[in-house]
């Protein structure tokens, strides 16, 4: 461990502010944030803020890009609105706004500051060389050192003219700095490398509460104990974390990337403290201990506020808690981000401009049906139309869009608040979850009425959708007059690009898996025409090997995979005869929809996932 991470073993900080609505906490921990005594930093910067641009380097790097015909005029336009309004740097708004890559950006933006672009993703980057510079200066900065040797940092900058921190770091550090551009969303990815040691904090406040178990300030580390969980589980993307007892200890476990992981065990005599740690966080009840009880409460660490949904149940060994993560800033990820190929995109976003009509998007819990809305919603939300949200629960807030969550106490149910939401004159609006007859009916109605209706289902696939909504109750011709799209998806863990290596295929074991997990002449043709081999050649594949990026896992982040279906005159007639979903699915395909299954095999031999993987997600 280095000097700074022995410095950054302390017991994280729990601040408690009011707040009508949630139980808010401010926690913080200290971490690899200063660097040794001798080094005393000061932020400071020269006509801009931190590793931002001022006005005249934006219109400097917009005339350059104009001038090199990278954009156009009326692209220029769009960027300075965007930037203006959203207050994101120039580089992240270029590629989000899908202009050009990220790769054509950081040749450019590099081109610009007449100096190289290097893509961290495919860099190992060490802790030892990141903390080279405190992560404060580093994200207030936008840098982050990723290599070194005897004489020289190589240093990755949003901002290569900033001459002051340059001169700063080589001072500090006693080397000479090589430095390169890189785009903020990169740099701002790889500052997670400082969080690496919040593992270590925790096993140290676990050590030190077991010998201060009978002593009165053990509430205070089981609070600490606490706050450090929920730290780990937002640098680790996680999910859910579930703790868990047993007969001689608690398990705590998270869900990263849709798969439960183990993280570590604690002794049982924690769990009443923590419990009623949890309940009092969340407002429960604490001297309940035999029936289910549910809550929330929030977070702030950082500039970042997480919101946390409690469920507390009793079993067999003591209560069991499992708290759901929630962010609550916007999260603007377009069809692209998520991992919709260009045809589906361009299929769904036909049907969500129409002025009325229904969209569904189908899958199980967990699929990312809500984030696919979301991404929707956030295209269509314009100041010129009314939308509005009725959801259990409101994932994250949208800006612009009117979100309204479903309280059983009050009896606003999904059908209840529908009626309501239609007498405030909406334009579109989006249903959690179409869970019962009342609910399908009204959304049917609405449709029909000049609505567009965007909503979700519990099915397995798109062409199961119209006959899930038949065995609801709702009349088929009513379904056929409204139903313009069912989307279905899944979501498939993608290969670690730290750690990612190759590996082969024999011809015989490619017609070993094509036999034992396709199910129709078509899927198995697809993927033995994606995976052929010529005479005595091995096919090669892609996987992570595991490394610290990941956790071991082999991977990070996830993607859609997804099929589909537009509904034309020839599906309308299948659905009003009421056939089986093999033939609904049959005509969908010959009218040009990919299923999810084949939509995998591309992403597989793209390199994005495993095969394993998505044989995994599609055959639960």
């Amino acid at each position: 461990m280095s000097r700074a991470s022995k410095q950054a073993v302390k017991e994280p900080a729990l601040e408690k502010t009011e707040d009508p609505d949630f139980s808010t906490h401010k926690v913080s921990v200290s971490e690899n944030t200063q660097p040794a005594d001798e080094f005393q930093w000061t932020v400071r910067h020269v006509g801009d803020e931190g590793g931002y641009y001022d006005d005249g380097l934006n219109q400097d790097i917009l005339d350059y890009l104009e001038r090199l015909e990278l954009i156009s005029l009326e692209q220029r336009k769009k960027i300075q609105d965007y930037c203006r309004d959203k207050g994101l740097n120039i580089a992240d708004v270029i590629v989000k706004l899908d202009i050009m890559k990220k790769f054509e950006v950081g040749r450019a933006f590099a081109d610009f500051f007449n100096t190289s672009y290097v893509d961290l993703k495919h860099k190992r980057i060490s802790p030892e060389d990141a903390q080279l510079v405190p992560e404060e200066v580093a994200r207030y900065k936008g840098v982050i050192v990723y290599d070194s040797d005897e004489k020289t940092v190589m240093v990755a900058m949003i901002n290569p003219t900033d001459r002051h921190f340059i001169h700063l770091l080589e001072k500090k550090i006693g080397k000479k700095a090589e430095v390169r551009y890189s785009t903020p969303s990169e740099i701002e990815g790889v500052h997670r490398i400082y969080k690496q040691d919040v593992f270590s904090s925790f096993q140290y406040l676990v050590a030190k509460a077991s010998d201060d178990i009978d002593r009165l300030e053990n509430l205070k580390s089981i609070s600490s104990i606490f706050d450090t969980i929920i730290l780990m589980a937002y640098y680790r993307e996680t999910s859910d974390i579930h703790i868990e007892p047993f007969e001689n200890e608690i398990r705590i476990r998270f869900r990263i990337d849709g798969v439960l992981s183990n993280i570590t065990k604690l002794p049982l005599r924690f769990l009443d403290t923590m419990v009623n740690h949890v309940k009092v966080l969340a407002k429960l009840r604490t001297d309940e201990h035999n029936s289910a009880q549910d809550g929330r409460f929030k977070v702030n660490y950082d500039s970042a506020v997480i919101n946390f949904r409690v469920s507390v149940m009793p079993s067999y060994y003591g209560e069991k808690i499992v708290l759901r993560l929630l962010s609550s800033e916007s999260q603007e990820v377009s069809l692209r981000e998520l991992g919709y190929n260009e045809h589906d995109i361009e299929v769904i976003e036909r049907n969500i401009h129409k002025t009325q009509g229904m969209n569904l998007v189908t899958g199980p819990t967990g699929s990312g049906k809500t984030t696919t809305l979301y991404s929707l919603l956030t295209e269509l939300n314009d100041e010129y139309v009314n939308i509005s949200t009725i959801e259990d629960p409101i994932e994250y807030g949208l800006y612009g869009i009117n979100q309204v969550q479903v309280n059983s106490k009050t009896n606003l149910t999904f059908a209840d608040g529908l009626r309501s939401l239609l007498r405030q004159d909406p334009d579109i609006m989006m249903i959690g979850e179409i869970r019962d007859l009342d609910t399908a009916k009204i959304s049917t109605h609405a449709s029909l009425t000049g609505h567009l209706i965007l909503a979700t289902l519990h099915t397995s696939n798109a062409s199961l959708a119209p006959l899930r909504l038949i065995q609801m109750g709702l009349d088929p011709y009513m379904i056929v007059s409204t139903l313009n799209l069912i989307v279905a998806q899944r979501l498939v863990r993608t290969i670690c690009p730290s750690c990612m290596v190759t590996y082969s295929l024999t011809k015989a074991e490619i017609k070993d898996i094509g036999e034992k997990y396709f199910r129709t002449y078509r899927e198995l043709a697809i993927f033995e025409e994606l995976f052929k081999t010529e005479k005595g050649k091995r096919l090669r594949l892609f996987k992570g090997n595991g490394c610290e990026e990941c956790g071991q896992s082999g991977f990070r982040g996830r993607t859609v995979v997804a099929e589909v279906m537009e509904v034309n005159q020839e599906l309308r007639n299948l659905i009003i005869q009421e056939v089986s979903e093999d033939e609904i699915e049959a005509v969908a395909i010959k009218n040009g929809m990919r299923t999810m299954l084949e939509d995998g095999l591309y992403k597989v031999f793209e390199g994005k996932t495993t095969l394993s993987e998505l044989l995994r997600v599609i055959n639960q």
